[in-house]
């Protein structure tokens, strides 16, 4: 683990409400940074060091593929967390880490259809950043 991935976890673990004591098994609410820390080396996050918080960034390397394409690759990476850390963390947990997924989703199209913010492009293509050609949406659940 690197230096950078090691201040991380820690402060994660200082923010949240339950924490690790005594060298015994991880509370139920610190499940949530095994996942948040994969989504920041793959650069879909961006820690902001003004403000301390995590901050969503477009997939620079998905820029050149079909809209269709780019939605299927987020609606994967959703439904593998889903799948993955449901059962683990609580439910606005996991609607962090989907809403930023979200965004990171639409600073990707917003790179690869040259308009300078995300609010045009959840304007342009509807909430559900829907492909004009194909009509795939992100596919985001309502109730987990």
């Amino acid at each position: 683990m690197t230096t950078k991935n090691k201040k991380l976890m820690f402060l994660f673990k200082t923010k949240l409400k339950n924490k690790v004591k005594d060298n015994k098994q991880p509370t139920k609410n610190t499940s949530i940074i095994k996942p948040t820390l994969k989504l920041l080396n793959y650069k879909f996050f961006k820690w902001d060091k003004t403000t301390n918080q995590i901050m969503p960034t477009a997939y620079y390397s998905l820029v050149n593929i079909d809209h269709k394409d780019i939605l299927i690759f987020f609606n994967k990476k959703i439904k593998r967390i889903l799948k993955k850390y449901s059962i683990y963390s609580s439910n606005r947990d996991i609607k962090k880490i989907i809403y930023g997924l979200k965004h990171s989703c639409a600073l990707t199209l917003a790179i690869k259809y040259k308009i300078r913010r995300r609010v045009k492009v959840f304007k342009v293509f509807g909430n559900s950043l829907k492909c004009p050609k194909t009509g795939l949406n992100l596919k985001i659940p309502t109730n987990f």
